[in-house]
């Protein structure tokens, strides 16, 4: 998660009640250990802490962005 900054992309892949789900989000905001991410194809936006990046259901890996790494 310290890698993270705005502008970064991510790849979160999800399993809830069996069904596997994939999207490609990029930050858009960082403040007090609260990760403000929006989906690529959508308005939404996602905050994520510390425990939505340890979620058992959830993996996720950093893909690129202008800022990453």
């Amino acid at each position: 998660m310290k890698n993270i900054k705005v502008g970064t992309k991510i790849e979160v892949k999800s399993s809830y009640a069996g069904e596997e789900k994939k999207e490609t989000l990029e930050c858009v905001g960082v403040e007090k250990g609260v990760y403000v991410f929006k989906k690529t194809n959508r308005k939404c936006l996602i905050f994520a802490n510390k425990e939505w990046f340890e979620n058992k259901n959830r993996t996720w890996e950093i893909i690129g962005g202008k800022n990453a790494l």
